[in-house]
C-alpha cells in the first residue's frame, strides 16, 4: 500500500468497547471507545517538530480548534500502566492490525469521534505534501500553534456592489501630514519639552487623561510636573473615594493654576480643592475670590482657637494638636500651605502649655 492511498481511503471505524469490558484503568473502564488503524505509521505521532512539540501535540491543537476535541489516545504515545498485555493483544486482533501499525482510540459519541479522526488524517496527509498553509499564533517560547486555514484566493476577490475608489496622490499626502504621532515621540516629547521624568511620561501617556493633559500644558500659567502628578496620582485617589471627577473640567484646572501663581492658594491645598469642586461647582469661587492671609494673620486666628478650646487642650495636654488642627484647617484649608499651620497650631499649643 503506498501512503497516499492508505491515508486517502475512508474511515473504517471499528468499535472496540468490548476489548475493555474489564479494564481497571480509569482511562477507559465503562467508555463507548471506537478506533481507527492507519497502515505502518508506528511511531508517525512521536516525531519531534520542534524543540519542545511532538507532531501528536500539533494535531491535538488543530482537532481542538476545529472539531471540539473529543478524549484521544494513540498506541504511539499510550502508556503500559494504562493498557494491559492482554486488552492491547485484543485491542490488535479487533482492529486487524500489527505492531507496525498506529491505533488511534476515541471516546464518546462516534460522529465527534470520526470527525476528529478525519481531522487526524488530513493533517497527517497534508504533512506528506509540505508545510501547510494556515494561520498561527507564535507562543513566547517560540514554539506556534494553528489557529485556523489560510483563507483560499476564492475569497479574494473585488467588491462587486461598489464602484472602484480612486485614490489621489494628494490624498494619501494630506492624511500623512495628520497622522498622530507616534508613542515613542510623544513620551520624547514630554521629557523633553515638560521635563517630565521617564516614569512620570509614560504614566500620563498611558493614563485616561493624556488628551486633557496635553491641552492644558500649552497653558503658560500651568506647571507641567505639577499637572501630570495631579492627572497620575491625584484624580485616581479622588475616583477611588467616589468623587466624580468627570465633572471637573478645563476651566476648574486653569483657573486652581492660575490661583497657584497668584500665591492665592498653596499646592497642597489643590486635591481638597478638586474634592470639593467635584462635589460642588460652587466651591471654587468661593476659594478664588479669597485673598491669602499673611502670617501675622495666621497667628491670631490660631490664637483665637487655642483661647476659644482651653478646656480641651487643658484636658488633652500634649495631644491637643490634632484636634486644634481639626479645627483651624476648617477655616484655613485652602489659604495656607498645610505645614505652615501645622507647625503655627503646634508652636501656639507650646507656648500656652508653658504658661
Amino acid at each position: 500500500k503506498s501512503l497516499d492511498s492508505e491515508l486517502k481511503n475512508d474511515l473504517q471505524l471499528v468499535d472496540v468497547s468490548d476489548v475493555f469490558n474489564e479494564s481497571e484503568s480509569k482511562l477507559f473502564k465503562n467508555k463507548k471507545i471506537y478506533g481507527i488503524k492507519l497502515y505502518k505509521l508506528k511511531g508517525i505521532l512521536k516525531e519531534i517538530i520542534s524543540d519542545k512539540k511532538t507532531f501528536g501535540e500539533e494535531i491535538s491543537g488543530r482537532i481542538k480548534k476545529l472539531t471540539g476535541l473529543p478524549e484521544m489516545v494513540n498506541t504511539d504515545e499510550l502508556l503500559e500502566s494504562e493498557i494491559t498485555k492482554n486488552e492491547k493483544q485484543k485491542l490488535y486482533s479487533k482492529i486487524d492490525a500489527d505492531e507496525n501499525d498506529l491505533i488511534i482510540l476515541g471516546f464518546g459519541d462516534k460522529q465527534n469521534v470520526k470527525n476528529a479522526f478525519n481531522e487526524v488524517k488530513h493533517r497527517i496527509y497534508i504533512a506528506t505534501k509540505g508545510i501547510p498553509k494556515e494561520v498561527r499564533k507564535v507562543g513566547l517560547d517560540g514554539t506556534s500553534i494553528f489557529l485556523r486555514p489560510m483563507p483560499s484566493s476564492a475569497r479574494m476577490y473585488p467588491e462587486t456592489d461598489c464602484i472602484p475608489l480612486i485614490i489621489k496622490k494628494d490624498f494619501i499626502s494630506d492624511i500623512e501630514k495628520n497622522l498622530p504621532e507616534l508613542p515613542h515621540v510623544i513620551e520624547k516629547r514630554l521629557v523633553e519639552k515638560y521635563k517630565l521624568n521617564k516614569e512620570l511620561a509614560d504614566q500620563i501617556f498611558s493614563s485616561d487623561h493624556y488628551n486633557d493633559f496635553d491641552k492644558l500644558v500649552t497653558n503658560k500659567n500651568i506647571d507641567p510636573i505639577l499637572l501630570a502628578s495631579i492627572f497620575v496620582n491625584v484624580l485616581p485617589s479622588l475616583l477611588r473615594e467616589g468623587i466624580p471627577i468627570k465633572k471637573l473640567s478645563e476651566k476648574h484646572f486653569i483657573s486652581i493654576f492660575k490661583a497657584l501663581k497668584d500665591s492665592k492658594i498653596s499646592k497642597e491645598a489643590i486635591p481638597e480643592i478638586l474634592k470639593e469642586t467635584a462635589l460642588d461647582n460652587s466651591y471654587i469661587n468661593n476659594i478664588l475670590e479669597r485673598e491669602m492671609i499673611n502670617e501675622d494673620e495666621l497667628r491670631i486666628f490660631v490664637s483665637k482657637i487655642v483661647n476659644d478650646n482651653k478646656s480641651l487642650i487643658d484636658s488633652k495636654g500634649e495631644n491637643a494638636v490634632k484636634p486644634i488642627m481639626g479645627i483651624v484647617m476648617k477655616e484655613m484649608r485652602g489659604k495656607y500651605d498645610g505645614q505652615i499651620i501645622f507647625e503655627t497650631v503646634k508652636e501656639t499649643l507650646e507656648k500656652h502649655n508653658n504658661k
